[in-house]
């Protein structure tokens, strides 16, 4: 692990030392089960450390949200909706469907630890992570079942030790120190798009959640990366409650032309005409029309 995101884990967390104890206690445990000592549980108390490790992240935060309140909360959503004269039961029910599914994707949601870690994510960074399987609260949950299975079972030495990268891995990317992810996510930006790998390392290891993609997209200049980031899910139509990163394309320091903003844009209008418009505020006409006034021989219509 970098030392920087070692000193970081120590500054932002109580169980910090606790963390990086665990962490290599696994460590030695895998070395010496590689060496071959015999009549030690060496791997599965290597997988008891790193779960450790990733419980002592959330020791102490109450859990977010989740499970049957959560659904409760849909419902009486569409409660709501549905008894608003000026709200077609068509538009009630797709709201309804686009909550269910955006549960079903944030499927970290059911666990109790999972719910811990959200919470506390949510706490440190004021929004919610990315959607997707690999934004850091589903990768919290899919290692910390994987490490919890080997407690139970015989648990296998070469699965252990890809348990221990893959929490290095996790630790380092949720734990990077700020500086370092904007010079990490500055530096890709800067970088003309040419490879899908790319994406993945985006999504993958340097930004989690909205507010590192508006640092994206206020810096990016090659714009492949526009339908490239769309195609992917990274950015699309506006969430509740985050910033929209696509608005930071106006103005960008990038200098994204404005007919590939505003390609991109329809695009974006495109989905929004297969699911729920309602969604779109007066920011989405606002930027329309600011990309209309930087190109006014394309002016596009606002948002339907």
């Amino acid at each position: 692990m970098p030392r920087e995101v070692a000193d970081q884990i120590v500054k932002d967390l109580d169980q910090g030392p606790k963390i990086l104890s665990a962490l290599a206690t696994a460590a030695h445990l895998i070395a010496a089960a590689r060496g071959g000592e015999a009549g030690l549980r060496l791997v599965e108390s290597a997988a008891y450390n790193l779960r450790e490790a990733l419980d002592a992240v959330v020791a102490g935060q109450a859990a977010g949200k989740g499970g049957i309140p959560a659904i409760s909360e849909v419902l009486g959503r569409y409660r709501v909706a549905s008894s608003d004269p000026e709200t077609s039961e068509d538009a009630a029910l797709r709201g309804v469907a686009d909550d269910l599914l955006r549960l079903e994707s944030d499927g970290e949601l059911l666990g109790f630890r999972s719910r811990q870690f959200l919470a506390w994510l949510e706490a440190r960074t004021g929004i919610k992570p990315l959607p997707g399987a690999d934004n850091p609260s589903n990768q919290f949950t899919a290692l910390r079942d994987d490490v919890n299975k080997v407690l139970h079972d015989a648990g296998a030495l070469p699965a252990v030790a890809g348990y221990y990268d893959d929490a290095i891995n996790w630790f380092t990317r949720v734990f990077t120190p700020p500086d370092d992810r904007v010079h990490a996510i500055v530096d890709l930006a800067r970088t003309p798009f040419t490879d899908p790998a790319q994406i993945a390392a985006l999504r993958g290891r340097i930004a989690y959640n909205a507010h590192h993609l508006v640092r994206f997209l206020s810096e990016v200049r090659d714009p492949a990366w526009l339908d490239a980031l769309l195609d992917d899910g990274l950015i699309g139509p506006p969430r509740d409650g985050e910033p929209w990163p696509v608005a930071a394309l106006i103005g960008g320091a990038g200098g994204i032309p404005p007919t590939h903003v505003i390609a991109l844009f329809e695009r974006i209008r495109a989905q929004a005409a297969r699911g729920d418009r309602d969604q779109f505020s007066a920011l989405d006409c606002e930027l329309m029309e600011l990309s209309s006034a930087s190109a006014p021989t394309r002016p596009p219509k606002c948002w339907p």
